[in-house]
């Protein structure tokens, strides 16, 4: 079989913690109310508590990275791309788009997902 690229939750951080009696409830209701997945909730509630450190700001670098996303974004009519290719540009469009997040003025209380 052959190698495959993982996809981007499969190398992501994984945190196990036992929640009290009740919590899991009370999460599930408000992704719900929220149209998001309980893990969604709960990394957008820990943003909210723990936000990034704030980045100066750097025009180039922003510039750079715009000029990525659009090579990924013209890469995807590619002909003969396979599902595997796509995923893989998918995570990457990701990961440039979240470096760029870093650089946006966020307000009081907003969570990045």
């Amino acid at each position: 079989m052959a190698d495959r690229t993982p996809y981007p939750s499969e190398t992501q951080e994984r945190f196990i913690v036992r929640l009290p009696d009740g919590m899991r409830d009370r999460i599930r209701s408000a992704a719900e109310a929220n149209n998001r997945s309980m893990n969604a909730e709960i990394v957008a509630t820990l943003e909210e508590k723990y936000p990034a450190p704030v980045v100066e700001y750097d025009p180039e670098r922003v510039a750079e990275l715009l000029e990525r996303m659009q090579a990924v974004l013209e890469s995807y009519s590619e002909p003969g791309a396979s599902q595997e290719d796509t995923w893989v540009k998918a995570a990457e469009f990701a990961a440039l788009r979240d470096e760029v997040r870093q650089y946006l003025p966020r307000k009081q209380g907003e969570t990045r997902e």
